[in-house]
């Protein structure tokens, strides 16, 4: 099977699911643990130069938009730019901490903008990291232009490789970056595979499609998909 190393980029707003608060409370294990997530594993997750808490992330947040005079954000506001950066399923290298930080690191140096918090989760079958990004460019939330086009992405994803993921993956290693938006174009994949999979008529198919609707990479790499 390919290895897939992967980053993914998404917005927050306010019509988000919790927002900011709740994304970051996912982010910080706040939140009722998810049915994807090994609690015996928990523990050993991490920050990176972050605050523990969502409350202090979102303090932290808020401070910075009101320096700049940003005390109102409108409902469709990008408050907060996400990046998930991910390790394949079956990648199973010690240095996982050396690579998140060159995560860490490749952000800070890449969109030069506040990271508000850098989380790594090693409590889900891939490990990954979540970084939240403060989106002020010239004084404004600009999260729209932070992420950019398809030909900005494909500039991020060839940096992102080039300096970070090709140090960490042989020849026969592959990665991809894709917006949240791409997701449902991977998940119907995944789902057009599975057509005729006794899974589907099991009674564990409700959770399956959800964990493929959620997290459709993970998916794809463990039915050695291409795409």
């Amino acid at each position: 099977m390919t290895p897939f190393f992967f980053l993914r980029l998404g917005r927050i707003n306010n019509k988000c699911n919790g927002g900011l608060l709740g994304a970051i409370k996912h982010n910080k294990r706040e939140l009722p643990t998810p049915m994807q997530v090994n609690s015996t594993k928990t523990h050993l997750n991490y920050a990176i130069n972050s605050p523990q808490t969502a409350e202090d992330v979102v303090s932290r947040a808020e401070t910075s938009m009101a320096k700049v005079g940003i005390l109102k954000t409108r409902k469709n506001q990008v408050l907060a730019v996400e990046i998930i950066f991910s390790l394949p399923i079956s990648w199973h290298n010690k240095n996982y901490k050396k690579y998140f930080e060159d995560c860490y690191i490749w952000t800070d140096k890449t969109f030069q903008v506040e990271i508000l918090s850098f989380d790594v989760h090693l409590d889900e079958s891939a490990s990954h990291a979540h970084a939240i990004l403060l989106p002020i460019i010239n004084g404004k939330l600009r999260g729209s232009d932070l992420i950019g086009g398809v030909g900005n992405l494909r500039r991020l994803a060839k940096l992102f490789e080039t300096e970070v993921a090709s140090r960490y993956y042989s020849n026969n290693g592959s990665f991809i970056i894709y917006k949240q938006a791409e997701k449902k174009i991977i998940a119907n994949m995944v789902l057009k595979k599975l057509k005729k999979d006794v899974v589907r008529k099991s009674e564990i198919w409700t959770w399956v499609y959800s964990t493929i609707m959620r997290e459709p990479i993970e998916c794809a790499q463990l039915l050695g998909l291409k795409f």
